[in-house]
C-alpha cells in the first residue's frame, strides 16, 4: 500500500513515518538508510530525506558516516537505563497525583484502555496491546492534570521502545496487564504510596531482560557500549 501523507508538511509525514519503523524495529538496528530508496518509498524528494536523517541522528536513532551512509543505530543499554531512569521519575510523581484526583469519570478511559489490552491478548495482537498501553500512561498524566508531562516521557522513553516490542511475548503481556490492573486498583483507593509503589515495579520489569536480549539479538546491540554492563537499581531505587 503506498504510504500516505494526509496533507502533512513533506518533512513532518517522513519524519513520523521512518521514525515509526525505526521504533517498531521494522528498520532493525544497523539497517542501511538508502535515501533514494526511502525518498522514492514515500514518494518525496531526497531533501526532505536527509533533513529527517539528519533529525534522527540528533535523536540518537541514525548514524551518518561520511562514505556508508545513513545506518538505524544499535540500541545501546547505557540510553535504555538512562531512558528508564527518566520515564520512572516522571510517571512515580505522576501517578502519585493522579491518585489524589481519582474520580470514577477519571479513571473510566484509564479502565478502559485496560480492557482493550485484554482483547489484544485474546486475540494475540501485540500492536493493538502496545497502543492501549502507551495510551493508558498517558490517560494516567490527564487524570493527574499533566498531559504535557507525557510529550516529556515520549521523549525520553524513545530508547526504550525498541526493546519494548522485542520483549512484547504472550506471557509478558499477560503480566503487564497485572500491573497495569493493580495501578488502576491503587488510583480508585486513592492511594498514592501505592500507586507509586507499583507503577515503579511496572516500569523496570524491562531491565532485567536486557541481558537476555543481548544474547538472543546480538546484532542489534552496540556490544561495546561502556555501560553495557552497569548495575540493576534495587528496589528501593538506590543501586546498592
Amino acid at each position: 500500500m503506498p504510504y500516505r501523507r494526509d496533507h502533512l508538511p513533506t518533512s513532518v509525514s517522513a519524519y513520523r513515518e521512518i521514525r515509526r519503523r525505526i521504533l517498531s524495529l521494522d528498520l532493525a538496528p544497523n539497517a542501511h538508510l538508502g535515501e533514494q530508496a526511502l525518498a522514492d518509498e514515500l514518494n518525496v524528494s531526497r531533501t526532505p530525506i536527509r533533513e529527517v536523517l539528519g533529525r534522527l541522528s540528533v535523536e540518537g536513532l541514525v548514524e551518518i558516516y561520511p562514505r556508508r551512509g545513513a545506518v538505524v543505530s544499535p540500541i545501546r543499554l547505557s540510553a535504555v537505563r538512562t531512558a528508564q531512569f527518566v520515564r520512572e521519575t516522571l510517571e512515580a510523581a505522576i501517578v502519585r497525583q493522579a491518585a489524589k484526583r481519582a474520580t470514577p469519570v477519571g479513571l473510566f478511559p484509564i479502565l478502559q484502555s485496560i480492557e482493550e489490552q485484554k482483547l489484544a491478548e485474546r486475540e494475540n495482537q501485540p500492536s493493538m496491546f502496545y497502543s492501549a498501553d502507551e495510551r493508558m500512561h498517558r490517560q494516567i498524566c490527564a487524570l493527574a492534570g499533566q498531559e504535557g508531562v507525557w510529550r516529556l516521557i515520549e521523549d525520553a522513553k524513545t530508547h526504550m521502545d525498541r526493546i519494548r516490542k522485542l520483549t512484547l511475548l504472550p506471557r509478558t503481556i499477560s503480566e503487564l496487564i497485572v500491573d497495569h490492573t493493580t495501578i488502576a486498583e491503587a488510583l480508585r483507593a486513592g492511594d498514592g504510596d501505592m500507586a507509586e509503589s507499583r507503577m515503579r515495579s511496572h516500569l523496570r520489569t524491562i531491565l532485567p531482560s536486557l541481558e537476555h536480549l543481548t544474547e538472543e539479538y546480538p546484532d542489534y546491540f552496540d556490544m561495546e557500549d561502556s555501560e553495557a554492563g552497569a548495575p540493576m537499581p534495587d528496589a528501593t531505587g538506590t543501586g546498592q
